[in-house]
Formats: C-alpha cells, structure tokens, sequence
C-alpha cells in the first residue's frame, strides 16, 4: 500500500516538472515570438491550458502527499508560482521589439531551466524505482546560475538604457534568482 502510494505521488510529481516545464518554455518563448503582440490571445490560452494541468496535478500532489516527508508541496506550489511570475514581464513591456536584445540569453535561461527541470523529472522517475541516481545537479545549477547571469549583465549594460521601463527587467531576474534558489533546494533534498 504504502510503495503504492508513494508511486503515485512520485508518478504525479514527474507530471508535475513535466507542465511546468512546457510552461515555462512557452512562457518564455512568448518574449522571442513577432507575432506576440497580434496573437496574444491564442499564446495566452495556451499558457492558461498549462497551467490548469499544472493547479490540477498540484492537487492531486496535495491528496496523495499529505502526510508525506517525501515531497514539500508548497515549494512545489512556490516553483509554479515563481515560473507563473516570469510571465508578467511580457504585460509590462509595452513595447515587445525590446525583447530582441535579449533575444539569445532569454533562449539560453529558457534552455538551461528545461535541462534543469528534466533532470529533476529524471531523479523522481529513479526514485519512483527505488534506484538512487549520480547526481550532477551541481552542474546544472551553476549552467543556470551563468545563464542568469549573463542576462544580469546585459540588463546592466544594454536594458537599462534601451527600455522605457527597465525596472521590470530587474523583477525578472529576482523572479529568475528566486527560481533557480527553490530548484536547488528541492534538488538538495534528494541528494
């Protein structure tokens, strides 16, 4: 009973990662897309899809962990919430060609937090298994870590001047430091 449920709390927490990280790269990728501003409707649906699978599996999450040390479901409910955060950016920038300077760091973030949030996938698929996987989240945080980073950089540099609001450039990268900090959190307790 009890390998059971902890299956099917692992089983919904792979499902989990999985939405989130469709979330995020359509999220993200809503910031590279021309056609942004005149299809806003059809990407926003898009994300609202995601995210009721997202508020669905959280639940299910909630149900079956309850009393379980396993996983924490409001870090879980914080990772949704923080990635959710990183889609306010595109309602704050009026004007959406800013999103072309950054166009190559918001590709490499968008990529090193899928790799990140696939790894993950793959350590609760291992746990799901009783097998205890090599760790090489190190890795992935300090890829994630120099991703961010780099677009710290060019907001210093670039964002500051060319954006009319270039504060809400700054709510982005705490939004991104606040991620990257919960993910090594929940990967340090599996480690």
């Amino acid at each position: 009973m009890f390998f059971s449920k902890r299956n099917k709390l692992l089983k919904s927490c792979v499902h989990y990662f999985n939405t989130l990280d469709q979330l995020q790269i359509v999220i993200l990728k809503c910031y590279l897309r021309r056609d942004y501003k005149i299809n806003q409707t059809i990407y926003n649906q898009h994300i609202h899809k995601i995210r009721l699978k997202i508020l669905k599996t959280i639940q299910k999450i909630r149900c079956l962990g309850l009393h379980s040390a396993l996983i924490d479901i409001n870090q879980l409910t914080n990772l949704y919430e923080i990635i959710f955060s990183l889609d306010t950016l595109k309602s704050r920038v009026k004007d959406h060609t800013t999103f072309e300077v950054c166009e190559n760091e918001i590709k490499h973030i968008t990529e090193s937090l899928s790799h990140l949030l696939q790894y993950i996938v793959f350590i609760l698929n291992k746990k799901r298994k009783n097998q205890h996987p090599h760790l090489k989240m190190d890795a992935l945080i300090t890829d994630f870590a120099y991703k961010t980073q780099a677009f710290e950089e060019l907001y210093r540099s670039t964002l500051q001047v060319v954006s009319a609001h270039p504060i809400v450039f700054l709510f982005f990268e705490r939004d991104l430091k606040a991620l990257r900090h919960e993910l090594e959190s929940f990967l340090l307790r599996f480690s």
